[in-house]
């Protein structure tokens, strides 16, 4: 066998090996890139466009603020109620089994008068207090005792 066709047989080998080897590695590799890259640019595409409708509504809901406030309202001022007995504050500690926390409490949630307590229903009343509650042997005594010092001012 002369040294030349052996070389051209050697040449044509490899060359095979090589197509083969870039066929079933290189452009599987490269193709799951591409493909990567296309769902990714649609990915974009869809992103790009949701983009543009949420600017097209914060336009929409801007042009809407600004008419709103370029709008102007009258109100009439009513003026206030004038002071009366009841909206002076009662003391809340008259009423047994309130001490002073419990009345702090109470008027932190704005209720200042018993009349205002006595209107308070038992669910209403454990919400305002929350664990203080578990203190008093029975709520609805309480809440009576501020129905009687209301009807008794």
């Amino acid at each position: 066998m002369n040294i030349s066709i052996a070389l051209v047989i050697g040449l044509l080998v490899g060359w095979l090996v090589e197509w083969v080897i870039d066929w079933f590695y290189w452009r599987r590799r490269y193709g799951e890139q591409a493909q990567a890259i296309e769902k990714a640019q649609a990915n974009e595409t869809e992103a790009n466009l949701q983009t543009a409708k949420l600017k097209s509504q914060v336009d929409e809901l801007e042009k809407r603020l600004q008419a709103a406030e370029s709008m102007s309202f009258s109100v009439e001022a009513y003026p206030p109620e004038p002071p009366t007995i009841a909206n002076k504050p009662d003391d809340l500690t008259k009423i047994k089994g309130i001490g002073p926390v419990i009345a702090k409490k109470l008027n932190d949630a704005g209720i200042m008068t018993f009349q205002q307590l006595g209107r308070l229903t038992p669910a209403e009343f454990e919400e305002i207090l929350g664990n203080l509650i578990q203190r008093f042997v029975n709520e609805n005594s309480i809440l009576d005792q501020a129905r009687d010092l209301s009807e008794k001012r």
